[in-house]
C-alpha cells in the first residue's frame, strides 16, 4: 500500500480536538481520494464533539469557523486557507 500525507493543517484539527479529549479520525472522500492518490480538494474529520464545542474549540485557538451544517453536525474549520469539515458522530 502506498503511504499517504496528511495535511499539517488537517492533523492540526484532530490535534485540537484529541487535546480538547474529543478523538477525531480522517474519514470520508477525502480519505479515499487520498489512497486512490488523487489530491482532496479539502479533508473530513469526524469526532465525538458536537459543532458547537468544536466552534468554540477551533476559534479559541485562533481559526475562522463556517457553521457549514449544524444540523447534520457539520463545522467548517479554515487553518490555513485550508478547509477542514468537521462532522459530529
Amino acid at each position: 500500500m502506498t503511504p499517504i500525507t496528511i495535511p499539517y493543517q488537517a492533523l492540526r484539527a484532530l490535534w485540537l480536538l484529541e487535546q480538547n479529549n474529543f478523538p477525531a479520525y480522517i474519514v470520508g472522500g477525502s480519505l479515499r481520494d487520498a489512497l486512490l492518490g488523487i489530491p482532496p480538494h479539502d479533508w473530513d474529520v469526524t469526532t465525538p464533539a458536537r459543532p458547537e464545542q468544536m466552534m468554540d474549540i477551533f476559534t479559541a485557538a485562533g481559526y475562522p469557523t463556517i457553521p457549514t451544517g449544524m444540523a447534520h453536525g457539520t463545522v467548517t474549520v479554515l487553518i490555513d486557507h485550508t478547509p477542514i469539515e468537521c462532522t459530529t458522530y
